[in-house]
């Protein structure tokens, strides 16, 4: 068998990936995204948004001590992540 491949060169652009991963309809999904999982999870955590060098985070987070604990204890958080698929 004679396998033959047009091979081309690919050149990356890093900064159109960081200008995407920064776009404002991205961040707004992220957000919303984030929201749905705190709901999910019940009373007790909050959506916290950063915008970094190169991309932008959101996380979910306890804000107080009884939402940590259940976390902790019954994987609130881990079970609350299908609501921001």
């Amino acid at each position: 068998m004679d396998l033959k491949f047009n091979v081309k060169r690919v050149k990356l652009h890093n900064s159109a990936f960081t200008e995407m991963r920064k776009d404002a309809n991205l961040v707004a999904d992220l957000e919303a995204r984030g929201h749905a999982i705190a709901n999910a999870a019940g009373s007790g955590y909050e959506v916290s948004s950063y915008s970094g060098k190169t991309r932008h985070r959101v996380s979910v987070i306890t804000e107080s001590y009884e939402a940590a604990k259940d976390t902790a204890e019954n994987n609130t958080l881990l079970k609350a992540l299908d609501a921001g698929r």
